[in-house]
């Protein structure tokens, strides 16, 4: 809920129920695989849904074992870097859709293909990233500042690739 504060036992509470509901969905995934007739809705939050939800409404899709990984693409825009949230699966990179399902992640380019993302961390950057429509930005002057160790705390757990700017190693 946005506006509450939450006490740690609630904050234990959820992320405990968080992590029950995941393991229900890896276990339901392979037997949605297969599934001729899956559909989703997305309602823009339970308070919109008045009585059974139409027929019309829901839009096929396909639940896949494949699991996807998520990476981010830094750019070089001139006064300001841009930090981008992708996913790859099988070697091909997507750009993730603005509306994804809990857990799940799928992209405009096939939009009907839902992944199940590979760890519950993996569904908290989504999350994160998804306010900001999948776009951090960040002037050049702040960059050595928060926003560098903040990076290299991404780089350490997801592929990061550069356009547009050259790396010194030392």
């Amino acid at each position: 809920m946005i506006g509450r504060d939450w006490t740690l036992k609630e904050s234990l509470n959820m992320l405990s129920f968080i992590s029950q509901v995941y393991a229900l969905w890896k276990k339901a995934v392979p037997l949605l695989e297969g599934q001729p007739f899956t559909h989703w809705l997305y309602t823009h939050g339970m308070r919109n849904v008045k009585g059974k939800p139409r027929k019309v409404d829901m839009q096929p899709c396909t639940f896949t074992t494949i699991r996807p990984e998520l990476c981010f693409l830094l750019l070089n825009k001139g006064e300001y870097y841009e930090l981008e949230l992708r996913f790859t699966v099988q070697v091909k990179t997507y750009i993730p859709c603005s509306v994804n399902p809990t857990f799940f992640i799928h992209s405009e380019a096939q939009s009907n293909l839902f992944y199940l993302l590979d760890f519950i961390t993996d569904y908290h950057v989504l999350c994160f990233f998804i306010r900001y429509n999948f776009k951090l930005s960040v002037l050049k002057c702040h960059y050595n500042g928060h926003f560098k160790s903040f990076i290299d705390r991404l780089a350490a757990a997801y592929e990061l690739q550069y356009k547009g700017i050259v790396i010194l190693l030392l």
